[in-house]
């Protein structure tokens, strides 16, 4: 039970400390992480060696001792007060997890000048932080030697493990570089992000190049990795005012269109993505034909266009599905150049247990190699790409399958949209965590993913729908039901009675029922 309330009073603090802690603390806060302090103090010391004047700097690292006994409790109260903690949460007690959101910051480094006043100065300040606080200073001469070398080792043993993920000791350090390169682009306003944007005149959105000739180590490191970030990066669409319709990466696995498109004019290549949208809120098909071909429109058609709704857009990394960037993909994308493609993608189809022409128009659908009418003009048989259902736009695989109005009229008879039932108050149910997190939280509302994005606002804007994480063993029936279906070799089976495994899977789910 101590630990259950531990953990509802961290949850609830985690969402405010941001506003209330200063940046300059970067442990225990969410977001921020325990090492990019290490990369200010780096940058620091870079600083005051390679001054070429006025190097008479110091710095001091101190390590506070952990003990709340030592903690003078009238001290602590007196802060609280001060920090406008209400009384209900001010109570001080061993006993009880009053306390369980109270820490300080007990790894310290001091700059400054390395004069004698200063050093005098110093020494006052820590004696009076000691005499108020209850600490007492590190009396290593009642120690001995070997006390002094644990002593000693206790601290140092910790630093390596700090310190290796920020510079290139190894090759496969690359991931954690890359994640260091990444919140320097997706982190503008944390304090480490803006102390080497700063020192190294970081004035561009994202440089093609961040080398510079004198400069740390750290900033060396990341360096010799950002060609390899940069290439998969790519930008989320909002309401596509930052993106520049021909120069940026925003459409997966294609990259950059100026290398599709013939010779355009400066005035062209400045032209953000908003641009290429008309007022009634869908692509300038038109304008954007006269210089791309057919297979790059339609990849472009099946991103949704920028709206003035969708937020800020953002540079997201391309290697995750959510945008987010992580070290397990980036571990696999180093790993890529050595091991051979991966069939996993194909896998699925062919286990496919349907009908064989059903298994073959899958794979042909997903290698692109359906015979539209675009595709068969572009062989120079047919007559004419335009779409010979509707009579207006191209038909390539997404219009045939998607955006035809003959295709959507096919696909509402399959699955019923809530605007043609009528239904205000739904919910929806899912067994993936993941997704129902992704979709639950507010901040998704402003998601690095496009997809998330639209979702999340969709939701919103549509009467009380509600997104809910239900286990399987809460609907242990479509569980059963899905794996009996995947077991059988054709695709359509009628049934008599009740399988035995329903039967005890709705004994078990009433057991488990959610009200």
């Amino acid at each position: 039970m101590y630990k259950l309330v531990m953990k509802v009073i961290a949850n609830r603090f985690k969402q405010v400390f941001p506003n209330y802690i200063s940046s300059e603390q970067a442990g225990f806060i969410a977001g921020r992480n325990i090492s990019d302090n290490i990369l200010i103090a780096q940058e620091v010391i870079h600083s005051m060696r390679s001054r070429k004047i006025d190097r008479n700097w110091m710095a001091i690292k101190l390590d506070l001792e952990k003990a709340y006994d030592r903690i003078s409790w009238d001290f602590i109260d007196v802060t609280l007060v001060a920090a406008g903690v209400p009384e209900f949460l001010r109570k001080l007690s061993r006993s009880r997890p009053f306390l369980s959101h109270i820490f300080f910051a007990d790894d310290l480094v001091i700059f400054g000048k390395a004069e004698m006043d200063q050093a005098i100065l110093l020494k006052k300040i820590l004696k009076s932080s000691c005499d108020f606080s209850g600490h007492k200073n590190w009396e290593a001469r009642k120690l001995s030697f070997a006390g002094r070398v644990t002593l000693a080792q206790s601290v140092l043993l910790a630093i390596p493990n700090y310190f290796m993920q920020a510079v290139l000791v190894l090759k496969g350090n690359d991931s954690f570089l890359m994640k260091i390169a990444f919140n320097l682009i997706s982190q503008k306003d944390a304090l480490w992000v803006r102390v080497l944007r700063s020192k190294y005149g970081w004035k561009n959105r994202l440089p093609d190049s961040i080398h510079r000739t004198n400069c740390s180590h750290i900033w060396s490191s990341l360096s010799k990795v950002w060609s390899l970030l940069r290439e998969n990066l790519i930008w989320s669409i909002g309401d596509g005012s930052s993106i520049r319709s021909w120069t940026d990466a925003w459409i997966p696995e294609v990259g950059p269109l100026l290398p599709y498109a013939p010779v355009l004019s400066s005035h062209n290549l400045e032209c953000s993505l908003r641009d290429w949208v008309l007022p009634d809120g869908t692509w300038n098909l038109d304008l954007v034909r006269l210089w791309l071909p057919e297979d790059i429109i339609a990849r472009i058609v099946s991103i949704p266009p920028p709206h003035p709704g969708g937020g800020i857009d953002r540079i997201i990394w391309a290697r995750s599905g959510s945008g987010s960037f992580s070290v397990r993909s980036t571990y696999w994308t180093l790993k890529e150049s050595s091991w051979g493609p991966s069939d996993d993608a194909w896998k699925p189809i062919w286990k496919y247990q349907g009908p064989q022409r059903v298994c073959l128009f899958i794979w042909l659908t997903a290698k692109q190699r359906l015979l539209t009418n675009t595709e068969l003009f572009r062989r120079g048989i047919g007559h004419s790409s335009v779409c010979s259902l509707c009579g207006h736009d191209s038909e390539y695989i997404l219009h045939v399958l998607r955006d035809c109005q003959m295709a959507k009229e096919a696909w509402m008879l399959i699955v019923p949209t809530e605007r043609r039932l009528k239904h205000k108050k739904v919910r929806i149910q899912s067994d993936n965590l993941d997704v129902v997190k992704a979709l639950s939280m507010e901040v998704s509302v402003d998601s690095r993913n496009t997809v998330l994005r639209r979702i999340k606002r969709l939701l919103s804007s549509e009467g009380q729908w509600e997104i809910k994480y239900v286990p399987k063993e809460c609907n242990l029936i479509i569980d059963q039901l899905a794996k009996i279906g995947l077991s059988w070799k054709s695709s359509l089976q009628l049934l008599e009675a009740l399988p035995d495994l329903v039967v005890s899977a709705i004994e078990q789910d009433q057991a488990f029922r959610i009200i």
